[in-house]
């Protein structure tokens, strides 16, 4: 690959590992949100649920503004919802307004400035035969920011109160501007989005990978935003959740580029269907043993390895499905059922715990989750990989 297309792929990772790295860290606000303000789980989740479901349902339209226009100013324009959206969380988190609206905000950046804008200007700079693997090498990105923004927001919240935390995470997002400039179109890349309607729509095939992607989500906003309140309750330290969500960052560096390696070599849906078992017996397992700091980190880091790897399969497979000049498109498409999945991951969480009183019925369902997305991708068509 050439310098332009490496700046390209440093910019998608740069912003990637912003944007994602700070959304994975707002679970770590709730323990505080339930204290503070003495409410249950359910008013910050259904926040977050919000955001998730704001994400899903306009990246389909993002994702065509940018196969249409270009990615960069799409992105500009995300980063601006986005700080916003911080900007007002850290202006009144404890105010139901100030809450939802912040999220809504975030969720119209992550539109602009997330995967299915990010991956469509990779999938025209890069050559099919390395797409799997560039697409693993952005969302690696992704994953370092999953590391690195968690280990600094628990301590930072330890020496700030959570506003001023918002405000400084907001004067970081905000510089996602300059990584925009690398992501202008390649001139070397495929040739431009061919005209198309809903005859071109994919079919069965697509509708199983979608389908199957809604269970991603719905288990990884689940840990992503109740594992913290859930480690809290169980007695260990704060800093312990903090630093299971970085493990998880860590570790997913190495899962997602060792799954965009492996799609290129594999089939694509083979690997998502071991993806989905491993994280069944990695949850359950979690459950069945006591919650220690130990077993804690240990989870981190196993999940970590599952984590976002189905991101550069799901998005190799939908440019294998619909064609790489219309990925931003029709992966924005199959992204909303995945945030569908995180909306329900996210809400229920709350709502289970408040109605139960503990994370246990939740724990339960999200693992088993897994098995049912291995099926429904073991019998997606897909044409071996060419060596």
């Amino acid at each position: 690959m050439g310098g332009l297309r490496w700046l390209l792929l440093g910019s998608g990772g740069m912003l990637l590992a912003v944007s994602l790295g700070i959304r994975q860290s707002f679970g770590l606000f709730l323990p505080d949100f339930m204290e503070v303000y003495a409410a249950g789980a359910g008013t910050f989740s259904l926040a977050i649920a919000l955001q998730n479901l704001t994400w899903g349902l306009l990246a389909p339209l993002f994702g065509l503004w940018a196969d249409q226009r270009g990615a960069g100013r799409v992105v500009v324009v995300g980063v601006i919802f986005y700080t916003a959206g911080l900007l007002l969380m850290g202006l009144g988190l404890g105010l139901p307004g100030g809450l939802f609206a912040g999220q809504f905000m975030i969720g119209l950046g992550m539109s602009g400035c997330g995967f299915s804008v990010v991956f469509g200007a990779v999938a025209r700079a890069v050559p099919q035969q390395q797409l799997s693997m560039a697409l693993g090498l952005v969302s690696a990105g992704g994953s370092l920011g999953q590391f690195v923004v968690p280990a600094l927001v628990g301590p930072l919240l330890q020496a700030l109160s959570w506003e001023g935390v918002l405000q400084v995470l907001a004067g970081v997002t905000a510089l996602l501007v300059l990584p925009a400039v690398g992501l202008r179109e390649h001139p070397g890349g495929v040739a431009s989005p061919r005209a198309w309607s809903l005859r071109d729509f994919p079919g069965r095939d697509y509708g199983l990978l979608g389908a199957g992607f809604f269970v991603c989500g719905l288990q990884v906003v689940f840990i992503m935003t109740h594992l913290p309140a859930y480690l809290v309750e169980q007695g260990l330290a704060r800093h312990y959740a903090a630093w299971t969500l970085a493990l998880i960052g860590l570790f997913n560096i190495l899962g997602t580029v060792g799954c965009g390696w492996l799609g290129g070599k594999l089939r694509k849906k083979n690997i998502l269907s071991c993806i989905y078992v491993l994280r069944s017996v990695v949850i359950l397992g979690f459950m069945a043993l006591p919650v220690q700091g130990s077993t804690a980190l240990l989870f981190g880091a196993l999940m970590g390895l599952l984590w976002l790897g189905t991101v550069p399969l799901t998005s190799g497979l939908v440019a294998q499905l619909c064609g790489a000049d219309r990925l931003a498109t029709f992966y924005g498409v199959t992204f909303l059922s995945h945030q569908l999945g995180s909306f329900c991951g996210a809400w229920l969480g709350g709502v289970v715990r408040d109605w139960s009183g503990d994370y246990q019925l939740m724990w339960l369902l999200v693992g088993l989750m897994g098995l049912l997305a291995a099926a429904l991708h073991y019998p997606i068509r897909e044409a071996a990989p060419a060596h």
